[in-house]
């Protein structure tokens, strides 16, 4: 009886313990559940407030470096936050130049310029900002006036000039930077280099024509001519300047602007430059361009 009594209990116990076995697990099971969608919570959670504080990075000025780039890699972004940003860089490049580096190797910010230039480019001042961090890149570090013409700056500045001709500061910002990365241009293909050469010897000369006699503007006008002096340099930019009327517009500027003595030096200095094709004399016509006060 002892033997068939406890054989008889062993499965009424191993069946209690099979049921209390599956009512624990049930409960893990049902904790782990909860645990999982406390998880899911906290994570929908943490990823709601990143886009939100994504989304009011878009819409509010800049603070860092770090934000500004940021800023410049959404298309959400506010044109004015955008604008921001650019000047931020320019700054921050102009206190630190080994910035650079950083900027362009990891941050990848000439191709973000150029975006965001493309998306906003029915505003003028981005396209302003947008040139004008361009410039401050190169300025920064001579090095990287290589990787303009490869990354399309070229052809965004030139697009800027054009479609805002009468904007004195896109005008002067496009020359300051042309003028910066001149020597590059010149050792690209022919063809490339008389396209760029056409299309920018129309736009100089019509803009040292528009800046005169502004006294405001004579030092900028000092930057177009400047930029015409390095086009100049080779017979293709001398052809380009005189037919885009570029002789007329530098003459024009002599005998009208109201400007130093030295000034219509430098004007006069420039316009031989430009005419050497067609002098007897070529003195005065190489070299760095003067001093221009």
């Amino acid at each position: 009886l002892p033997d068939e009594a406890h054989s008889a209990a062993a499965p009424d116990a191993a069946a209690s313990s099979n049921q209390d076995g599956k009512k624990r697990k049930k409960g893990n099971d049902d904790d782990s559940k909860a645990v999982s969608d406390s998880s899911d919570e906290d994570s929908a959670a943490t990823t709601d407030r990143n886009d939100n504080k994504k989304q009011k990075s878009y819409h509010k000025a800049p603070e860092t470096v770090e934000e500004c780039v940021v800023i410049l890699s959404s298309k959400k972004s506010n044109p004015k936050v955008a604008c921001n940003a650019l000047i931020m860089l320019g700054t921050k490049l102009g206190e630190n130049k080994e910035l650079v580096w950083n900027l362009v190797a990891v941050d990848g910010v000439i191709n973000k310029t150029l975006q965001a230039m493309k998306w906003h480019k029915e505003s003028e001042r981005m396209q302003q900002l947008g040139i004008y961090l361009l410039t401050k890149i190169v300025q920064a570090n001579k090095g990287f006036s290589a990787a303009m013409p490869k990354s399309g700056a070229v052809q965004a500045t030139l697009d800027a000039m054009k479609k805002f001709p009468n904007d004195r500061s896109i005008q002067n910002n496009g020359a300051h930077f042309f003028s910066l990365i001149w020597s590059e241009l010149e050792n690209k293909e022919a063809d490339f280099y008389k396209k760029i050469v056409q299309a920018l010897a129309l736009l100089l000369s019509r803009a040292i024509k528009i800046d005169w006699p502004k006294t405001a503007n004579i030092y900028k006008t000092g930057i177009v001519a400047q930029a015409l002096w390095k086009m100049s340099g080779s017979i293709d930019g001398r052809k380009a300047i005189v037919d885009a009327g570029g002789a007329e517009a530098v003459t024009s500027a002599i005998v009208k602007a109201d400007t130093t003595k030295k000034q219509k030096e430098v004007l006069m200095a420039l316009l031989s430059r430009i005419l050497q094709d067609h002098a007897t004399s070529t003195n005065y016509i190489h070299g760095e361009f003067p001093r221009w006060s």
